[in-house]
Order: structure tokens, then sequence, then C-alpha cells
């Protein structure tokens, strides 16, 4: 129990660190595509100068600076406009004062003085010469307000015209923007495809090698990383069917996969479990030892194996062969050759004929 427990541990860590390897795959292969430039991405402000005036952005930078302009002095003209306000108002509090006076020397039967009377003159004289200048400064200010409206207007007409040559530019950029997404693409797929072609070899030729689980966690980085790649570059509308012609051919591998384990379980199970019972020199039907040729008079078949014993057809005094426990024909004569196969594998070592199903 013990010794199985180990192995179950042991075998968790293979596959722990088989994911492992994967994610450490899957960013190496990340950070060797960020820093590798295929091609040189299109500018933006180079190709849309291309397609803008440059004397419509110079008007629009003098109409800028003039509103801008216009703006200070019509803010500095209400500055005046508020300063004639304060002087007004002091003037008709000190006018208002004197009036009362008046009217109290009058119920008196009596008159202002001399300095009195000055003051109010100077200061009926002062509102009537802060009114001018104040409907003055409004007459500029409507002046000023109108050229500037007018300025406005023009910018308005010249960025209109601006926005129109540039909408020009960022079409031709953003499709310059595509086909550089979709060169980049390529570079990185055919960049990874060396890798994928090693991994593949390896899964298809070394599927049982013990080393598989590190095959399988490489295959798998590259086709995480093939995937973000394709979404990441491809437009949208070529990437939806990518994805969908992907999933048909994995859902219709699966299918034939499944309609073969259906219909011909031998092909994918039995013959998978005959062979290696063989490997092992057991009966594939009761687990007997199995000892023929040179095999006959070994009786420890574990240490067999571990040392690399074998027997196979063609070996000397070859004939055919029944599990003395089961009764099970393991080995027999080819109808072809004559020479002795297997009998629960498809077809001859010798001749390689196949074996007709009964």
């Amino acid at each position: 129990m013990k010794k199985e427990a180990k192995l179950r541990t042991f075998s968790w860590g293979i596959k722990c660190t088989s994911v492992v390897f994967g994610l450490l795959f899957y960013w190496l292969l990340s950070f060797v595509l960020e820093d590798l430039h295929f091609v040189s991405e299109p500018s933006y402000k180079t190709i849309t100068a291309e397609f803008v005036d440059k004397q419509l952005k110079e008007k629009r930078k003098r109409l800028n600076e003039s509103i801008s302009q216009v703006n200070r002095n019509i803010r500095g003209m209400e500055e005046k406009q508020k300063f004639l306000n304060k002087s007004s108002a002091s003037a008709e509090r000190l006018m208002a004062q004197l009036l009362e006076t008046q009217k109290v020397k009058i119920v008196k039967r009596s008159d202002l003085s001399i300095q009195e009377l000055n003051t109010l003159s100077k200061n009926q004289a002062l509102l009537s010469n802060n009114a001018q200048k104040y409907q003055v400064l409004n007459d500029k200010i409507a002046e000023l307000a109108r050229v500037r409206q007018q300025h406005e207007t023009e910018r308005s007409d010249t960025s209109a015209k601006i926005q129109e040559q540039e909408d020009k530019g960022r079409d031709k950029y953003d499709a310059l923007m595509e086909k550089h997404r979709i060169k980049v693409a390529f570079g990185q797929l055919l960049f990874m495809l060396p890798f994928a072609l090693f991994a593949g070899y390896l899964i298809s030729r070394k599927r049982e090698s013990k080393y598989r689980l590190m095959y399988f966690a490489m295959i798998g980085a590259i086709a995480v990383q093939v995937f973000f790649v394709i979404q990441q570059y491809f437009p949208e509308r070529y990437f939806k069917y990518i994805v969908i012609v992907f999933s048909l051919l994995v859902v219709a591998r699966l299918l034939v996969l499944m309609v073969r384990n259906f219909e011909k379980p031998q092909d994918l199970l039995l013959i998978k479990q005959y062979r290696k019972a063989y490997e092992a020199f057991m009966c594939p039907i009761c687990d007997y030892t199995i000892r023929m040729g040179p095999l006959k008079f070994l009786l420890n078949r574990k240490k067999m194996a571990k040392n690399g014993a074998f027997y196979a057809p063609g070996d000397t005094n070859e004939e055919p062969y029944t599990c003395p426990s089961c009764g099970t024909g393991l080995f027999e004569k080819c109808v072809k050759c004559k020479n002795v196969r297997h009998s629960l594998l498809p077809h001859c070592k010798s001749c390689g004929n196949e074996k007709s199903s009964t």
C-alpha cells in the first residue's frame, strides 16, 4: 500500500511538473514574441500629415490666437466697466448726501456753501463722464464680440475641412495598420511553426514515451499562444471564422474517434491491451506468464522485463503457442508466409499480412 501511495504521489508530481513546464514554455514564447519586431508599425502622424493641408492648420492656429486676443481685450474692457461702475456708485452716494443736506437747509431757509455746490457740480460731471465712457466701452465690446463670432465661424469651417482630411488619413492608417497586424501575426505564427512541428512529431512518434507529458505540455503551450496571437492581431471578422473552423475540426476529430471506438473497439482498446501484454510476456486474456522459445525456463518475468529480455516470432525453434491457463492461442502460423506470428495482433511480423476478422 505504501508503495502504491508513493507511486501515486510521484505520478501527480510528474503531472504538476509538466504543467509548470508548459507555463514556463508559454512565458518563454510570449517574451520572445514581444521582443521580436518583424515589421515597423505605420506612423499615424506621418500618414495624416500627407492628407492635411498645412495652410489650413496655420490658418486655424492664427484664428485661435486672434480669438484669444479678442477675449483678453473684452475681459480688459469689462474690468474698466467695473471700475467705472464703482466710481459712479461712489459719486451717486455723495450727491445723495448733498441733496439731502440741501433739503434740510431749504427747510431752515439757508443755502449750500460754495464748496458743497462745487462738489455737487463735480459729481454730476463725473457721473456724466462715466456714463459716456461706459457706453464707449460697450460699443467696443460689441464690436469685439462681432469680430470674435466671425473668427469662430471661420475657425469652425477650417476645422471641418481639416477633420475631413484627417478622416481620409485615418482611413488609410487603419487599412495599413490592419495589414501590419496581419503581417505581425503571420510572422509570429511562422516563428512558432518549427516548435509546433517538433512537438507534433514527438507526440505522433513517441506517444508511449515516458516523457510524453512534457511533449503534451509543450504543444498545449504553443496552442494557447497561437490562440492569443490570432485573437490579438487578426480582425474580428476573420477571428470568428478561424475559431469556428478550428472548433469544427476538433469536434470532427473527436466524432471520428468515437465512431471508430464504437464500431471497432478492438482497433483502439483491445489491440493496445494485447500489445502491452505481449511486451510484458503475459497472456492478454488471463495474465499468465508466456513461456516459449528462449524464455521457456525463465521464471521471474519482472526481472526478465527489467533486464530487457524479449522474445518475438522469428527466433529459433519457433512454434505455435497456446496459453496453458485459459487455452487462448497466442502464437500461430501465418497463412501467407507460414512463419509464427502473434495470434491476437492484426499484422504478421514477417510479411505484414493482416489477419481477417471473423
